[in-house]
């Protein structure tokens, strides 16, 4: 390619000269001697003849290019199934994980390098006070994810202090917080104490919101009831909005799932649960949280299609109070008041 530029060049040059020469000639000789057209017209046609060739040579010998990255395959040759080793009981080092995982981004963000994932995930975790829980639950969820083919962030998100939890809240937060920083096309909302056992129960988009665990070995294994949503959840980013998140006005554990699955009832969507051999969980033991008041929730529930349009994601109150970048996750640290 680049001696054919330079042939060119060299071609251009001399007719220039060429030319200079026959004009200079005929300044000379205006007079007394005619110019030779034949010979100059004989030339520019030896020109345009050469130009053509170089061209029709360059355009038969492209430069070389870089080979095209493809999608990744719906279906990842690297998934093993169900896994028999899932060990809750293990001591987990946070730096061993990290040395294991150097190909995550700092912030919790990976990709694979020879395909372009399908899609874009960001994990939520709400979390409190569960450090030992969340260092088993990112032993096995990475690799899960790997193998899966997925693009994902991972996100924790912590309520600020020692006021009674706001579930709701603080995924809301974390959402809104997560679009500024990542991409994502889905998201899922996972709780720290769920460890999933088969990485066939994939992490990625689907076109219905996406209840994930609903085989938990403290249930036998068994779906407690049809309305179920809270574990783990995912939703394609639109269809979160659509909903308008969760609830903000469930303080203390429980019912803000149940409001969930009203609100996505209620705007004509339905909830699609993977085959319950693969979308199975284990879950850490731990001591049982505050609950919120069975009568304000009942209160809640019952008031929930209505509430959904006016509270929820689109005016959920919160104080960002840090944002610390660490290796396996991006920490969000929210204050959302007090009940």
């Amino acid at each position: 390619m680049l001696l054919c530029i330079m042939g060119l060049g060299l071609i251009i040059g001399l007719v220039i000269l060429l030319c200079q020469y026959v004009e200079q000639r005929e300044l000379n000789q205006k007079d007394t001697e005619p110019v030779d057209e034949d010979c100059v017209h004989l030339m520019n046609t030896v020109y345009h003849r050469r130009v053509a060739d170089i061209i029709a040579q360059t355009s038969l010998h492209p430069p070389p290019q870089a080979p095209a990255i493809e999608r990744c395959p719906y279906e990842s040759p690297y998934l093993v199934g169900n896994s028999t080793d899932v060990n809750l009981n293990i001591t987990v080092d946070i730096n061993d994980i990290i040395r294991e995982h150097k190909d995550v981004r700092t912030g919790g963000e990976w990709k694979p390098d020879s395909c372009i994932s399908r899609h874009r995930v960001a994990v939520i975790i709400p979390y409190r006070d569960r450090w030992n829980h969340l260092k088993v639950l990112l032993h096995y969820l990475i690799p899960t994810l790997k193998r899966q083919l997925i693009h994902f962030k991972i996100f924790v998100v912590e309520q600020y202090g020692n006021e009674t939890f706001n579930k709701g809240r603080i995924m809301n937060a974390a959402f809104r917080e997560a679009l500024k920083v990542f991409d994502f096309q889905c998201v899922t909302f996972h709780d720290v104490d769920l460890v999933p056992e088969d990485d066939r129960n994939m992490y990625s988009c689907t076109e219905q919101p996406k209840h994930m665990s609903i085989s938990i070995d403290k249930f036998q294994y068994t779906l407690p009831y049809q309305g179920l949503v809270g574990g783990v959840l995912m939703f394609r980013t639109d269809h979160f909005q659509l909903v308008n998140g969760y609830s903000n006005m469930y303080w203390g554990w429980g019912a803000e799932d149940d409001d969930m699955t009203t609100r996505i009832l209620h705007r004509g969507l339905r909830v699609y649960r993977p085959p319950s051999n693969i979308a199975r969980y284990k879950m850490v033991k731990h001591e049982g949280r505050k609950s919120s008041d069975v009568a304000v929730r009942m209160k809640l529930l019952r008031t929930a299609a209505r509430r959904s349009k006016m509270e929820g994601l689109n005016n959920v109150q919160y104080k960002l109070i840090s944002t610390q970048v660490h290796q396996l996750f991006t920490h969000f640290i929210v204050d959302v008041g007090h009940p």
